[in-house]
Formats: C-alpha cells, structure tokens, sequence
C-alpha cells in the first residue's frame, strides 16, 4: 500500500524513519566527544601554567622546590579531576 500524499509505502517510511534516528545518533555520540575535547582544553592549559609556575619558582627559590612540587602536584591534580569529570559526563549524558 501506499501512502497518499507522500507515494512511499509504510515499511519504507518506517525504514527511513529508522535511518534518521540511527543517524541522529551518531552524530550526537561524535559531539559528545567533540564537547569532551573542547572541555579537556582548560584542564591542559591550567596544567601547564601551574608547571610554568612551579618551574620558574623552584627556580627563583630552590630551597622551596619542595613545598611548591606539592602543592604543584595538587593543583594538577584537582584540573586533571575536571577532566575526568567531563570525561564521564560523555557516557552519562
């Protein structure tokens, strides 16, 4: 049978149908790892600032190369967190 106004019959339109949504799909996965990528830019760009920071100061006061290798340490680590956070929130969302 089929369809008046379109001339297409109903298995066909249901298989487009199908189509569409398995594209939409698809193309929404790759955003979310686009978005990631984009997301996973600041965390990287902290992380070197904060080495920045903690070699040129380890470098103007190496007495204090090992207090600022710590708290360097955890400043990274606190931006890698932000990263990891997004990069759950690709397969949750």
């Amino acid at each position: 049978m089929r369809h008046s106004k379109t001339g297409v019959s109903k298995r066909e339109a249901r298989r487009r149908q199908k189509e569409e949504i398995v594209e939409t799909t698809i193309v929404l996965a790759a955003l979310k790892l686009v978005g990631y990528g984009l997301g996973a830019i600041g965390p990287g760009i902290g992380i070197g600032i904060a080495c920045y920071g903690a070699c040129v100061g380890t470098a103007r006061q190496p007495e204090l190369a090992g207090r600022l290798f710590t708290n360097f340490i955890i400043g990274a680590a606190l931006a890698e967190a932000l990263a990891l956070l997004g990069f759950v929130l690709v397969f949750i969302v």
